[in-house]
């Protein structure tokens, strides 16, 4: 009877002061935050995510010390004990993902807050940096400069082996940012992997030679980026409309910049999918819109008859 009273007082009482304890801790951590502490957010966060990782610890050593006192007093009061134990295990489980939940969407509102000189901090950091929606969010301030997007696409580059997915996603952010400029495409076209390759491939402030050089790597993503690219010249157009990809020939059908004899013969193909980006593509001759006028398939001829080019030869 000693021995169990000894594991009730140390294996109970001690686990509810440790647990009181933090969670004094944590209301102290929201009262400082909500009292305007100068402190980054994403940093307490990460505090308050540590102090909910202890909470649990201590409530399963103490749910544990409960389970040896209760089975050695009376064997026959495990189901009750599993019942009741049960509950609240999923009482803090569910505790615990409203928390994080919330801690996800202050994230996400710190994104819109923070100053510029902590979005590298903010990005790289293991909470914040992993919620995609602040990661969107952050990525998209007009505050950034052309300088801090490169140095964060040589981190999300350095990343990349680890965080594939996350790494991709900021890539493709920054590459799409108004304030990119052509130092950071050119550290995209020169990295060794096509996936990342191809946001320089498809952005019109690439330089010219760097797009020749994409051209080389007869990927079909890379092209299709190429063809796709507002900025490409009419003789790498040519020179894609050659592909054996379909879906890479498709896009230079799309393209604004595609000369005439080039969708020319593009139409002989008589593919539905590239005869109906043809007759939208205000470049495609009134000869070749003549010929889709009359095609099977509904949207190409309805794409075909407003174009200006039918309207103007009519």
């Amino acid at each position: 009877m000693k021995k169990s009273r000894k594991v009730a007082l140390f294996g109970i009482l001690l686990p509810a002061v440790f647990f009181v304890l933090l969670l004094a801790l944590m209301v102290l951590l929201c009262a400082l935050l909500f009292s305007g502490w100068n402190i980054p957010y994403y940093r307490a966060a990460s505090i308050a995510d540590f102090l909910i990782f202890l909470l649990m610890l201590v409530f399963t050593g103490g749910c544990i010390a409960y389970a040896v006192v209760v089975l050695r007093q009376s064997r026959r009061a495990w189901t009750g004990y599993l019942a009741a134990v049960g509950g609240l295990a999923i009482a803090v489980f569910v505790g615990f993902a409203l928390v994080s939940n919330f801690l996800n969407k202050q994230d996400v509102k710190a994104a819109d807050t923070i100053p510029p000189l902590q979005f590298e901090e903010f990005l790289q950091h293991p909470r914040s940096g992993n919620n995609k929606r602040a990661v969107d969010r952050v990525l998209r301030r007009k505050e950034f400069t052309a300088e801090m997007l490169y140095r964060v696409a040589e981190a999300a580059l350095a990343e990349w082996p680890n965080r594939r997915n996350m790494a991709w996603r900021k890539i493709g952010l920054i590459s799409r940012h108004s304030n990119v400029n052509v130092q950071t495409l050119i550290l995209l076209a020169e990295t060794p992997n096509p996936h990342v390759q191809m946001f320089a491939a498809s952005h019109a402030k690439t330089p010219m030679e760097i797009l020749k050089k994409l051209r080389l790597e007869k990927h079909p993503g890379i092209d299709r980026a190429l063809a796709q690219n507002s900025s490409a010249s009419v003789e790498l157009l040519r020179d894609l409309a050659n592909s054996p990809e379909r879906t890479v020939r498709y896009d230079v059908a799309r393209n604004h910049n595609t000369p005439t004899e080039v969708l020319q013969k593009l139409s002989l193909e008589k593919n539905v999918e590239i005869n109906r980006v043809l007759a939208k593509n205000p470049n495609t001759p009134a000869r070749v819109l003549h010929d889709l006028l009359n095609s099977p398939d509904v949207y190409t001829r309805e794409h075909a008859a407003g174009n200006p080019n039918t309207v103007n030869s009519q």
